[in-house]
């Protein structure tokens, strides 16, 4: 299990985007959010779906799950 974030500031379209722990794009401490540990990255998207709304995982630590959301 993996801790996995989202940003927290959404962009011009307010997409939200997970990152894990280690991605080499995890935005800096002041802008993102903290959702948890979990076993896959898509676990960790549909929670931020709950929190945000329309959220995607990351194209380089998540993309099995990018163009699924």
């Amino acid at each position: 299990m993996k801790k996995h974030y989202s940003i927290s500031k959404g962009s011009k379209e307010d997409q939200h985007e997970v990152h894990t722990e280690g991605c080499k794009y995890l935005p800096d401490v002041f802008n993102r959010e903290y959702l948890g540990y979990y076993s896959t990255p898509q676990e960790a998207v549909d929670e931020a779906n709950l929190r945000h709304g329309s959220t995607q995982g990351c194209g380089y630590c998540c993309t099995e799950y990018k163009d699924e959301m």
